[in-house]
């Protein structure tokens, strides 16, 4: 039903719905990324600081979205404003891969490739970065303590003890990327 409200003048990129299910974000290939009221139908066209933004994620308590552009650059969007409140600059001209918050909406992970990095919201600094020896960051989880960052890739999870900052062993056996993660 909601794949209705999307409207770009390009082929959609992502689109995610609010923890709430109150908010749809959409981004496309015609550098837009919207926000959509669900019950009205309404949407805001949120400010974009330069590039094309290639994936988005809402926080669990659906205050910031947040979204990875082909630059390197993570925007963060205040949801009940619309307002774009920050730009950081995570990767030196490539795209985030993926982007997951953290349960108390208070940290969010961004990965590409064999750079991982873990930013406080509050402060907008960088908490932990990780360097991976493969080449490959599809999808993202943070565990509900923080203390582990499962992350998908090429025929395997990896799971990272964000305070040793090392690798454990990781599951491996997947036949392709594994680009989706969550943990219960």
């Amino acid at each position: 039903v909601w794949m209705g409200m999307i409207q770009h003048g390009a082929c959609v990129l992502d689109a995610r719905l609010s923890h709430s299910g109150e908010l749809l974000a959409s981004c496309a290939n015609d550098y837009h990324v919207y926000l959509h009221n669900v019950a009205s139908r309404e949407r805001v066209k949120l400010k974009v600081r330069e590039s094309l933004v290639r994936n988005l994620a809402f926080s669990p308590d659906g205050r910031w979205l947040a979204g990875g552009s082909t630059l390197g650059n993570i925007n963060i969007w205040q949801t009940d404003t619309g307002s774009l409140t920050s730009t950081l600059h995570l990767f030196d001209r490539l795209a985030a891969t993926d982007l997951a918050f953290s349960t108390d909406s208070q940290s969010i992970a961004a990965g590409h490739f064999g750079q991982l990095s873990l930013v406080d919201i509050a402060t907008r600094q960088v908490q932990k970065q990780l360097l991976s020896a493969h080449k490959s960051a599809y999808g993202l989880a943070l565990s509900p303590d923080l203390s582990i960052l499962a992350v998908g890739s090429e025929g395997r999870i990896s799971l990272w003890d964000l305070n040793s900052k090392q690798e454990t062993t990781p599951f491996v056996g997947h036949q392709g990327g594994v680009w989706d993660l969550a943990f219960s």
